[in-house]
């Protein structure tokens, strides 16, 4: 029987009201019973009203030096401070907060989905600059530490800007797909300063100059199917790109854009796991699977039951999954078989956030989960 304690904070915007709630649960490994409640007390009851201004985006929230910086549909960028379970400060931009911010030293940078791109400082709030591209900012921008920003918007663009100044400094254009697109965008990825890669609506994963922003290679992993877009985030480890389409799978790219092997499953938006020499990959037909990280061969793989899962967040020889429809599901690496699994009581925004020692969900609801793992190491 495995313990785990649970600190649970209803965040509420300022205008509702602040409320604290913990427990702690039992969960049994028991494919019949997945989780027991132990105890539980709730100290103020409360909801966030889905109908209200507030209303927090479907986007992953920042977490940096104990604050969580999220979206929320009506323009407002939150400071959320964890430890003391309150808002900092709060930004008003023009539109709604799609995409989630990157932070270095002082700086937050984030857009918008009227095609505005802001920085910000971290700890007053107060605008340092603001750019305008055009089109919907939806991702995460790559910050090089030499005083770059990077950043994609829907309408197939990258453009770089001075972080100081926001001094435009070049942009690449790919156009949009001729068919029709997933509302999504990839996060650009910074490699040793060598090579920008993201994904295009049309099927391609490109490598751009980060200094003059020159094409460099493409390789075309999105197929022949209804959706194209590669809208995951690629990660790097070793000389190789991992990188997934919408419909067509899983891809391994050399630095120079050659493919060395593909998992032909059906694919996901969510970033690639990597941990020694195996992937851990969810898509969009509700799967995780487990592969070898060299040839792309399959371990083992687990369906979830409703909707598609987010990323995995390693937990010593457990991982645990958030699902969109708000149930976790606790598996086990080794075999890929069910421990237990915990509803949140409402749809989970964004992906699950891993601190040192503390594991959030924000839900649609404005609800703000901390786990605290340590129990689950038993």
């Amino acid at each position: 029987m495995a313990h785990f304690l649970i600190m649970f904070n209803k965040k509420i915007n300022r205008i509702l009201f602040l409320s604290t709630i913990a427990f702690t649960i039992v969960f049994q490994s028991c494919a019949k019973n997945p989780l027991a409640l132990k105890s539980h007390s709730r100290i103020k009851d409360g909801l966030f009203s889905p109908f209200s201004s507030e209303v927090i985006s479907q986007v992953t929230p920042a977490l940096y030096d104990g604050r969580l910086y999220f979206g929320t549909e009506s323009g407002n960028l939150m400071a959320y401070n964890t430890l003391r379970n309150s808002n900092d400060w709060e930004f008003k931009s023009q539109n709604s907060i799609e995409g989630t911010a990157a932070i270095l030293d002082k700086y937050v940078v984030f857009g918008n989905s009227e095609g505005n791109f802001y920085c910000i400082d971290r700890v007053s709030g107060k605008l340092n600059w603001e750019y305008h591209q055009g089109g919907e900012v939806l991702s995460k921008p790559a910050v090089n530490p030499d005083g770059i920003v990077y950043f994609s918007s829907a309408d197939g663009v990258l453009t770089a800007l001075d972080l100081h100044s926001g001094e435009w400094l070049w942009h690449y254009k790919r156009g949009l797909s001729q068919k029709v697109t997933i509302k999504g965008v990839s996060s650009p990825l910074l490699i040793e300063k060598e090579m920008i890669v993201l994904g295009f609506a049309d099927g391609f994963v490109c490598a751009l100059n980060p200094n003059d922003g020159t094409l460099l290679w493409e390789a075309k992993v999105g197929g022949e199917g209804r959706f194209l877009d590669v809208d995951a985030t690629p990660i790097y480890s070793d000389g190789k790109i991992y990188v997934s389409s919408f419909e067509d799978g899983l891809f391994c790219l050399d630095k120079n854009g050659n493919i060395l092997w593909k998992f032909d499953k059906r694919g996901g938006t969510s970033r690639v796991l990597l941990k020694g020499d195996f992937l851990y990959f969810t898509s969009n037909g509700g799967f995780a699977y487990k592969l070898e990280a060299k040839t792309g061969k399959e371990i083992w793989n687990f369906q979830f039951p409703k909707n598609a899962p987010t990323n995995p967040i390693f937990i010593d020889d457990k991982i645990l999954f958030g699902t969109y429809s708000g149930i976790l599901y606790l598996i086990k690496e080794s075999d890929g078989s069910s421990l237990w699994q915990y509803y949140l009581g409402s749809e989970l925004r964004g992906e699950l956030l891993e601190d040192t020692d503390k594991i959030f969900a924000i839900t649609s609801k404005g609800d703000l989960y901390t786990f605290m793992p340590a129990g689950l190491k038993q």
